[in-house]
């Protein structure tokens, strides 16, 4: 029968001795209402935490493709223009304009007509300025972006100072799509404003281009040509996919000291499932002690791109190694979330996103190998946040605004209501010489004192201080700041760099002497057909870290093959 908060004497004891001091008060801590709240086991030890780290490394993998995918579709836009009439030729005929006939328009109101004629009219003119007139017509059907609109000139002889100017509006014939071997040629077509019979603005064409192609996995190029009927314009949309499944395997050396540093895995992605371009995401991790899972499907809601996200993940961990193994630490967390992401704004140079989430996690950590239960919280938290990204040349602005509530019931009944505010920022400037600089920043504001660990902000590790382990310092507040200097080594495989990381915690439960991390470094990349491959020295500035020493090097590697 198992147990709650109640610790075998010898294994107290047992455990004392090898203990670092700062953690001695998790065997002997009294229950009754104290100053602080009961100590908590550190962030590593913990499923919960492990499984937000997780989700967090997921959600910055996903806004890095998202980011390469805009930046390799920049500036896309309807190709090819409907060809121009020819035009009378030039003569040094010298008349008075009395009349310009034009044929009816539809994009044309007769009083934008007539501000372009009136000043000719009972006027002495040459030919040069009826062109002049048929260019400021043009001119106004390109800023009404209608492309296939034109004016000309068609050859005549003028009588009586009358001119005939012919418009031609083309109007939308045939639309074909190309190559969409698993996307539904209606789940294409129906975002873009092509009817045939009617004339296409080909600025919208455009817009509707570009949020297609940022809200999509998939790419789209349009071409229009002259039509086979007369005076319209054919449409041919060339799909271009990516692989329907991929598989990735997966190695690296960043797990947590407790349950194995050494992690492998396996990633599988099916694309455009049931033919809208929604997708199927499977993933499993696994180290010495632990094993995470994640199931997860996206679907496009409604045809301006946005997404409903639905993921289901589970993590196992069993600490096998380090001064908190006596304690038979074990736990297990699982969790769902249901999240939507609207694009508020997509185009060649920006885009803007507004996004809601909701997650709900249960976690439980036993000691004695399953004997007593330390904890068994249930979380339930609403995550609403605006994202924008900014695309100038050799440079790319990241920055994403979070408003979160979190409540947290634990097994005794009490709850943890709080709102924390979460900013990240990610900024990629272009340099001379393919090199570049990058500077990442994390941080949370808000909560209180002693908040609970699934509501802490934790540094250490890849994604905020290189050279420590994961989730090392954990604060109610804290942010994390990285630069890095990217140089090639070889021109299309291999950069190396160098980094500088600075990490601070505040708050409950942070000590004196260990709310700092600091560290230096370096690094090489390896890409090439689909392989990747990390390694990362990192040296730590701040080596006795609340009396636990660290190593002085951290060696950190990644390996990656997708197929």
């Amino acid at each position: 029968m198992r147990k709650y908060h109640s610790l075998n004497f010898l294994t107290i004891k047992k455990t004392m001795k090898i203990m670092p001091p700062f953690l001695t008060t998790l065997a002997f801590f009294p229950l009754s209402a104290q100053a602080a709240p009961v100590p908590e086991l550190p962030g590593a030890a913990n499923a919960g935490v492990q499984l937000e780290r997780a989700r967090e490394s997921m959600e910055q993998e996903r806004i890095a493709q998202q980011i390469g995918e805009d930046e390799a579709r920049r500036g896309e836009k309807v190709q090819g223009q409907a060809e121009d009439k020819p035009q009378a030729a030039a003569s040094d005929l010298v008349f008075v304009l009395k009349k310009v006939e034009t044929d009816q328009s539809v994009i044309l109101s007769q009083e934008e007509l007539d501000s372009i004629i009136k000043p000719y009219i009972n006027q002495s003119i040459t030919i040069k300025d009826l062109y002049k007139i048929v260019d400021n017509i043009n001119n106004t059907y390109i800023q009404k972006e209608y492309m296939t609109c034109r004016a000309f000139l068609p050859p005549q002889t003028i009588h009586d100072g009358v001119v005939q100017i012919k418009l031609v509006e083309g109007r939308t014939g045939t639309v074909r799509v190309e190559g969409n071997k698993s996307t539904l040629t209606r789940y294409i077509t129906e975002r873009f404003p092509l009817q045939e019979g009617q004339i296409a603005n080909t600025g919208k064409l455009n817009r509707s281009l570009q949020r297609f192609n940022g809200t999509n996995d998939m790419a789209l190029r349009i071409k229009m040509q002259a039509g086979e009927k007369p005076d319209t314009t054919d449409y041919v949309l060339y799909a271009f996919e990516p692989k329907d499944h991929n598989v990735t395997l997966y190695m690296d050396n960043n797990g947590y000291e407790s349950s194995g540093r050494f992690r492998y895995g396996l990633f599988y992605n099916w694309r455009s499932v049931s033919g809208i371009r929604d997708s199927l995401r499977l993933s499993y991790l696994r180290s010495k002690g632990s094993g995470a899972y994640n199931l997860g499907y996206s679907i496009p809601v409604g045809r301006q791109g946005m997404k409903l996200d639905m993921d289901y993940t589970g993590n196992q961990n069993d600490v096998r190694r380090g001064d908190l193994r006596p304690l038979g630490i074990e736990g297990k967390a699982s969790a769902y979330s249901i999240g939507l992401r609207y694009p508020l704004v997509v185009n060649s140079s920006k885009r803007y996103e507004l996004g809601l989430l909701y997650l709900n996690q249960k976690s439980e950590t036993t000691l004695g190998n399953g004997q007593v239960t330390w904890l068994d919280d249930k979380l339930h938290r609403y995550n609403l946040y605006t994202a924008f990204t900014h695309y100038g040349k050799n440079e790319v602005f990241y920055h994403r605004y979070g408003l979160m509530r979190s409540a947290k019931t634990s097994m005794d009944g009490k709850s943890e209501d709080v709102t924390l505010y979460q900013l990240n920022m990610y900024w990629r400037k272009g340099l001379p010489n393919d090199t570049a600089f990058i500077t990442r920043f994390s941080s949370q504001l808000g909560g209180k004192s002693y908040m609970s660990t699934a509501n802490r902000f934790y540094i250490g590790g890849m994604n905020t201080v290189r050279g420590y382990e994961e989730s090392f310092l954990g604060g109610d507040r804290g942010f994390a700041l990285g630069t890095e200097y990217h140089f090639p080594l070889m021109k299309k495989y291999l950069q190396g760099l160098v980094f500088f990381d600075y990490g601070r915690v505040s708050g409950g439960y942070v000590i004196s002497g260990a709310d700092t991390l600091m560290s230096t470094g370096l690094g090489i990349a390896w890409e090439q057909n689909d392989f990747h491959a990390n390694l990362i020295l990192g040296k730590p500035l701040k080596k006795d870290v609340g009396g636990k020493k660290v190593d002085s090097l951290r060696v950190q590697f990644s390996l990656s093959k997708t197929f």
